[in-house]
C-alpha cells in the first residue's frame, strides 16, 4: 500500500472503532458509509444524603449512572453545623469516611462496592496516618487508589476523599 491509501484505511479503521457516523473516503473514491453504534441511553440519578454536608457549590453529592456511583469530594465537615471539624489528620479523616458512608449508603451502596478512592492531602506526611484509617474502613480486597498532595483545600481542610463504587 501506498501512504494515501495506509492513511485512508487508518482513518476509515479509526472511525469504525469509535463507531462514528458517516461516509468516509477511500483512495479510489469509492464511498463506505457505517451505522453509528447506537447505545440505550443511560439515566443519571442524584444521591444525596442529609448525614453527609450539603454540597457547598454548584455540584451534587453523588450521580449515579448505570450501576456505578461517583461520589464528589468529601472534605471534614460536620454535617450538623456544615463546619470543619478540628483534630488531627485521623479526625479529619474519619469525619470524611464517615461522611462518604453516608453518600455510599444513601445509594444502597457500601464501602465494600468502591472500586477507587481519589485522596487529596495538602501534606504527604499524613500519607501513613490517612493509610490506617483507611483500613479501618476497608477490607480486602482493597480499592484501587490514587493519592495526590495539593496546595489547598476548602476552608483549611486537610483531606479530601472521592470514590467510585460499583452496584452489581
Amino acid at each position: 500500500m501506498n501512504r494515501t491509501s495506509t492513511y485512508a484505511a487508518a482513518i476509515f479503521i479509526a472511525a469504525a472503532l469509535a463507531g462514528c457516523a458517516g461516509v468516509h473516503e477511500r483512495r479510489d473514491d469509492a464511498k463506505i458509509a457505517h451505522s453509528p453504534v447506537k447505545e440505550a441511553p443511560m439515566s443519571r440519578t442524584i444521591i444525596s444524603s442529609d448525614r453527609a454536608p450539603k454540597a457547598i457549590g454548584p455540584y451534587s453529592q453523588a450521580v449515579k449512572v448505570g450501576n456505578t456511583i461517583y461520589t464528589s469530594g468529601q472534605v471534614p465537615f460536620d454535617p450538623a453545623t456544615g463546619e470543619l471539624v478540628t483534630g488531627d489528620i485521623a479526625t479529619q479523616t474519619r469525619r470524611v469516611f464517615e461522611n462518604l458512608k453516608a453518600v455510599l449508603e444513601a445509594a444502597d451502596a457500601s464501602f465494600a462496592d468502591v472500586a477507587r478512592v481519589g485522596i487529596y492531602l495538602t501534606d504527604l506526611a499524613n500519607f501513613a496516618a490517612v493509610n490506617a484509617v483507611m483500613a479501618e474502613y476497608f477490607k480486602e480486597p482493597y480499592p484501587a487508589r490514587s493519592t495526590i498532595g495539593v496546595a489547598a483545600l476548602p476552608r483549611g481542610a486537610q483531606v479530601e476523599i472521592d470514590m467510585v463504587a460499583v452496584k452489581e
